[in-house]
């Protein structure tokens, strides 16, 4: 069980959940997912910025500081913007391969905080964050003193029901983008992550679809099984009440006066004789079954 914080806008709620992933990178789709399915156990706390959170709440410090290194990320990948242009120049003029500017999902960036200084974040073991630009989506995460951050595109989105985060636990190229000489800050990196950062996030909505689509085939299934059962009852019960109908327009000893006179081979098919069925319908009506 551990104690967890969900900021939306200025709504702040908190309470404990149940996490029974581990607390690390690969695992952070899952454990972000685990915390949305558990969301009803987050209560209301108050509403209000996080430069006037109480003091005492534990998520004070985190929370502020993160804030101020959103805007310090914020301005530094916008810088490297130029710097990582160059550097697809340069690799495209050597025709060395330019996956800084490939659209195949695997950048993010890393920025290095210096380790003995993190005391904000001692009792925190992830910190995830979502800040929507218009169109772009900046995906913020700290864990274990770095800042993990990705850019993509805002369709359709809802933020308060996307809880899709990025795997960022891989790392194959980089390039070391600032450096600096700050007492928190340690420097900022350009990763390429063995695959797409989403791989992760998109099998997990692929198996809830497929989930979803599953329990929607079987009760699907199960109402036109209930369907035809009902059609079938209602089937029996109109040839039921015909027979019924038939035996009633029987005269004791005579001829059924409504049915149209039975042919030889018809009267020996027939499992009772006419007689018989006369004298049953008889008693079936004296007894009130009609």
């Amino acid at each position: 069980e551990r104690r967890a914080f969900f900021r939306y806008g200025n709504w702040c709620y908190g309470g404990f959940l149940d996490m029974d992933h581990k607390v690390n990178l690969a695992e952070l789709p899952h454990v972000l997912r685990k915390f949305q399915q558990q969301q009803g156990k987050l209560e209301y706390m108050f509403e209000c910025e996080p430069s006037k959170f109480p003091e005492s709440l534990p998520f004070t410090k985190p929370m502020q500081h993160l804030g101020m290194a959103t805007a310090l990320i914020e301005e530094e990948v916008g810088k490297s913007e130029e710097i990582l242009t160059k550097l697809n120049e340069y690799h495209e003029s050597r025709g060395l391969s330019t996956w800084i500017n490939q659209e195949t999902g695997q950048q993010y960036f890393e920025l290095e905080c210096v380790p003995q200084n993190q005391e904000h974040y001692k009792d925190v073991d992830i910190l995830a964050s979502k800040v929507y630009f218009q169109e772009v989506i900046c995906i913020i995460v700290y864990f274990k003193g770095s800042f993990y951050v990705t850019l993509s595109a805002s369709v359709d989105d809802q933020p308060l029901l996307d809880m899709s985060f990025p795997d960022v636990s891989s790392k194959g190229r980089g390039f070391q983008i600032f450096s600096y000489n700050h007492r928190e800050f340690k420097k900022l990196m350009l990763w390429q992550s063995e695959r797409s950062v989403w791989e992760t996030a998109n099998r997990a909505v692929l198996e809830r679809k497929r989930r979803e689509a599953e329990e929607r085939a079987s009760r699907e299934s199960v109402e036109r099984e209930t369907e035809f059962d009902a059609d079938k009852t209602v089937k029996r019960t109109q040839q039921t009440m015909m027979k019924r109908l038939d035996v009633i327009d029987t005269e004791p000893g005579g001829e059924n006066k409504s049915a149209e006179p039975m042919e030889p081979e018809q009267k020996n098919k027939s499992p009772l004789s006419r007689n018989s069925l006369s004298r049953n319908s008889l008693e079936m009506k004296q007894q009130g079954s009609f």
